[in-house]
């Protein structure tokens, strides 16, 4: 097996098999532990919106390619010059990826708000019209 000095470096035993597998299952049961978790709290009527859901997506699956490449380079790969800059790339596609998505969901959050206010305003003018014709 070549020398990697991030395995020396973090005392990393040989490399199991079933590593990358371990990995992908302890990503899923995350996953799948949150979905069950939203899905006991429906009753509190929280759901997310598709943009939110892009980012919870985007982040499972680029955070799941970063633990594969990282285990990749522990184990010793010859390609690892590609590894750190694929690493660094999917970083930034995270980055842009949520900043993108947060300034969708600012801007609905923005709007939604703008009606509620609108709609609290004519209720109140509703009333103040009532009351004047009452006197």
């Amino acid at each position: 097996m070549p020398y990697n000095p991030l395995r020396h470096a973090f005392g990393v035993p040989p490399p199991l098999t079933k590593g990358r597998l371990s990995e992908a299952f302890r990503q899923t049961v995350y996953f799948i532990a949150t979905q069950i978790i939203l899905t006991i709290r429906k009753k509190e009527n929280y759901q997310f919106k598709i943009n939110e859901w892009i980012i919870i997506a985007s982040a499972f699956i680029i955070t799941l390619t970063i633990g594969f490449s990282i285990y990749t380079l522990v184990i010793g790969n010859t390609l690892e010059e590609y590894i750190y800059v694929i690493i660094a790339v999917l970083l930034s596609l995270l980055d842009v990826i949520i900043f993108v998505f947060m300034g969708k969901i600012n801007r609905v959050n923005q709007k939604e708000m703008e009606k509620q206010k609108l709609q609290t305003q004519l209720s109140h003018q509703q009333n103040e019209i009532e009351q004047l014709e009452h006197q």
